[in-house]
């Protein structure tokens, strides 16, 4: 059986240790990653609605409203919408880069 190496007050991890830490760091940012894509799903659908009402009502560039999940389904809207993704995903994983000491 190992034995862990007492430094002074501190104390070494094992390599299991250290592999358990990381799955578990891992596998909470995927969860939350799934969490707040699922919320930008959500703020990015009202956006498209509030751009739709605005476009029909208000500047007359169409002439009556279309349906929100056209917008959504266009080549314009999911291109927004990956993008939007992909800075989630770039947050999440590597907050610690941007994060200051």
């Amino acid at each position: 059986m190992l034995k862990r190496r007492k430094l002074g007050t501190v104390y070494t991890l094992s390599p299991f240790q250290k592999l358990m830490k990381w799955c578990i760091g891992v596998t909470s940012k995927i969860i939350f990653t799934i969490v707040i894509w699922i919320l930008w799903f959500g703020v990015y659908y009202v956006l498209l609605g509030i751009i739709n009402f605005l476009g029909a009502n208000l500047a007359n560039l169409w002439s009556e409203e279309i349906p929100t999940m056209d917008f959504f389904r266009s080549i314009m809207g999911q291109v927004f919408y990956v993008i939007g993704m992909i800075f989630i995903v770039i947050y999440v994983f590597f907050d610690k880069l941007f994060r200051r000491k």
